[in-house]
């Protein structure tokens, strides 16, 4: 005689075979899309009002989740919530990817889709506290400075709110994927604190066709940091004493 247990188990895979197909392709996804990052770069759009604009919208996803959850036939979307998971990751878009497999865990029965609800509440409140308080000043991404190379095309970008100083430096290369939408990868990150810069002090030299040099001039001391090209997605404790 079967154990009850188990064929309750049974039963429940059997009736939601499809969407555990779907939740396990999500994850692969998230996998794919977690080492294409650490080796390759992630998307963005050219534009930079559509590409805020768009951020904006994603900060947000949580209320469409709790709309999708409510709804009778939450579980057709599945292939295409899958399909945003690994988008949204690509994209650099973390509230939407949480959003999206949230939906996929929770929207099996009644009870577990108003646990997802009460969490995408929680996710909502806390990305719409961090969107605030990261954008009461008006910010922008700029180029501080360009280096042609003969394998490599760098660009040295910073966010800034006064269009003087500089935060969130990054060394990176842009590949145009197509019309409006470019592959970015990142060679070096200063991990600054909400430490500023000013824009005047940074520039960008040759070493090899390998290397490439950032140099930070502030007064009489400079710092020149040997940036290896082979590797991406570097991250560096910046030290504000040296500049």
């Amino acid at each position: 005689m079967a154990n009850p247990a188990q064929s309750r188990i049974f039963k429940f895979l059997l009736v939601n075979e499809r969407n555990l197909f779907w939740l396990f392709t999500a994850s692969v996804l998230i996998f794919i899309a977690n080492w294409f990052l650490a080796t390759h770069g992630f998307f963005e759009f050219e534009s930079e009002k559509l590409r805020q604009l768009l951020t904006a919208v994603s900060v947000f996803s949580p209320v469409i989740g709790i709309l999708v959850l409510l709804s009778d036939d939450c579980q057709n979307g599945m292939p295409v919530l899958a399909g945003l998971v690994f988008a949204s990751l690509l994209l650099l878009w973390p509230t939407a990817t949480i959003t999206c497999f949230i939906v996929m865990l929770f929207c099996w029965t009644k009870t577990t889709r108003l646990i997802g609800v009460v969490m995408l509440v929680f996710v909502q409140a806390l990305s719409g506290v961090l969107f605030v308080t990261a954008n009461k000043q008006a910010v922008e991404t700029v180029e501080l400075f360009k280096l042609p190379m003969a394998r490599h095309e760098l660009v040295l970008r910073g966010v800034t709110d006064d269009g003087t100083y500089c935060s969130s430096l990054a060394l990176q290369e842009d590949h145009p994927v197509t019309k409006g939408i470019r592959l970015v990868k990142t060679f070096y990150r200063l991990k600054d604190d909400d430490y500023a810069y000013k824009k005047d002090i940074f520039s960008l030299s040759p070493v090899d066709d390998s290397h490439a040099a950032l140099v930070v001039q502030q007064g009489p001391r400079s710092q020149r940091i040997v940036v290896d090209l082979t590797i991406k997605n570097r991250w560096a404790e910046v030290d504000e004493n040296t500049f």
